[in-house]
């Protein structure tokens, strides 16, 4: 094996063969949901979503990228290599209205049709947009191949909501249309409309993650103070591994009932908020536990950061919405009368569940249309073919194996073309290992199959990547993966894409 695809040590979810405090008699309860019952145990995420809006999300700065249809490919890639954003908004002038989004996917068809079209090579950078969207249309370049197994491809060339949007709906339209990202417009005087920010399904899921570990900081707080009586989280068991020592907690359902929307701000607020940017892909790969010597996680999303930035760092561009505060106070006003904290859970009990985070990944098999199809290249592939594979099969990345054992030696994302530019040449006919030989090694995130809901989209959260590889936790070999936005809708809608 050469030096390069030495097996470096994977970053898991959960250490293997541990889990919570409750996870190892959740999983052992053997309970697996029906979809009826998932969608129950989902209710409060949806619920706590529709009293978000965009408006609450925006943060205090980002960048929009903004493009005429008319201008040429070449000034597209260009924007992308200066900013480091892969999907610009597109302005048609003449409709003087915003049309759609030029994506990841763009970058890849238009470097795989110079490929196979070498004698239009030095004419396509100078096709403007809107001429390379009605040939990619026209030739269905860039559509997942469904036979197999990938989702749709998307249904609308732009989405768009205001931002009193709920977050609920607008991963309801993302899902309906089988798009990752929405246009949040608000509306001007006339029937002019301004940009106001671009959010992907990736920023919705940090700021849920976000949300939901101030809430569980303060019951975490609330619980530590009252003297660590028994955990009441819903373990099979009752009192789960752990026993006493873990943090009390009292399950109150997030209700609708006495908190609305917080509506959007006026104009002048509008022009300095708007969504975070976040970083796509996924790469360097944290060691394999072998053992049971890893410390056992509380039942608490920030009690296990080992994080450099902290989970909460993410946070500092957000302001807590009305909502949120008012649950904090709710929780806090609970641990001063003993009886407990807030916990974001049904106020029916499925099974051993009390929430959608405690039900183990693999006892929810139609999440995931890859979770059982590793998809992978490997090192003396050419780059065409590991991002044919991207684009057949729908996936952010894939991982790059070693032939021998089926190892994850490294991973190839679609924003690693950006990295892939020399002197504005993008040569697809390098092999994986020379593409990727200028790239900065960073992890490699995993998960496995028996780790809860709640350990996936910590990690998620924590690590802002669009993919997780689901691997064996003894041998280490790719057995599948997991996109950030099946995951979500899943959480939110007890069904996935």
């Amino acid at each position: 094996m050469a030096s390069s695809e030495v097996q470096r040590p994977y970053y898991p979810a959960s250490a293997a063969h541990t889990s919570y405090q409750t996870g190892s008699s959740l999983l052992e309860a053997g309970y697996r949901p029906t979809d009826e019952e998932c969608a129950t145990l989902a209710a409060p995420i949806a619920d706590f979503l529709r009293n978000c809006s965009c408006y609450d999300m925006l943060g205090v700065s980002t960048q929009v990228v903004v493009l005429d249809v008319q201008a040429p490919l070449s000034v597209a890639f260009i924007a992308a290599q200066e900013t480091r954003i892969q999907s610009c908004v597109l302005w048609d002038p003449r409709k003087r209205q915003y049309v759609g989004v030029l994506t990841s996917t763009d970058y890849i068809c238009i470097l795989l049709y110079c490929e196979s079209h070498p004698r239009e090579a030095d004419a396509v950078a100078l096709w403007t947009i809107e001429h390379w969207q009605q040939v990619k249309e026209t030739q269905g370049l860039g559509r997942p191949n469904e036979k197999l197994g990938a989702p749709p491809g998307p249904k609308s060339g732009i989405v768009t909501c205001k931002t009193d949007t709920s977050l609920h709906d607008c991963l309801q339209m993302m899902r309906e249309h089988c798009v990752r990202r929405i246009i949040a417009l608000a509306e001007k005087e006339g029937e002019d409309f301004s940009l106001v920010a671009m959010m992907d399904v990736e920023q919705i899921v940090e700021y849920l993650g976000v949300m939901f570990f101030h809430i569980e900081k303060a019951v975490g707080s609330i619980g530590r103070a009252c003297g660590g009586a028994s955990s009441s989280t819903g373990g099979a068991a009752g009192d789960g591994v752990g026993g006493g020592g873990a943090p009390h907690r009292t399950n109150l359902t997030i209700s609708t009932a006495t908190n609305t929307t917080s509506g959007a701000g006026g104009h002048d607020d509008l022009s300095t908020r708007s969504a975070n940017s976040t970083v796509g892909g996924n790469a360097d790969v944290s060691p394999l536990q072998q053992n049971s010597s890893h410390p056992l996680r509380s039942n608490y999303f920030d009690d296990y950061d080992d994080d450099p930035q902290g989970v909460f760092s993410l946070g500092e561009a957000y302001v807590l919405p009305p909502y949120v505060a008012s649950i904090i106070t709710q929780a806090e006003a609970a641990g001063a009368s003993g009886s407990g904290g807030v916990g974001i859970a049904s106020d029916v009990r499925v099974g051993p569940y009390s929430s959608i985070f405690d039900v183990p990944f693999m006892y929810v098999p139609h999440i995931g249309a890859h979770r059982r199809k590793p998809i992978f290249a490997t090192m003396e592939q050419k780059l065409s073919e590991a991002l044919t594979l991207m684009l057949d099969n729908s996936t952010e990345s894939i991982a790059v194996c070693a032939q021998k054992d089926g190892t994850i030696v490294d991973v190839v994302s679609r924003s690693d073309l950006l990295r892939m530019e020399n002197q504005g040449v993008y040569d697809t006919q390098l092999t994986v290992r020379k593409a990727l030989a200028s790239k900065a090694s960073d992890h490699i995130f995993v998960f496995y199959e028996t780790d809860t809901l709640r350990e996936i989209f910590s990690h998620f959260v924590r690590r802002r990547v669009k993919e997780l590889f689901m691997v064996d936790p003894d041998t280490g070999r790719l057995l599948g993966q997991l996109n950030v936005a099946e995951f979500v809708y899943f959480l939110v809608f007890g069904v996935s894409e």
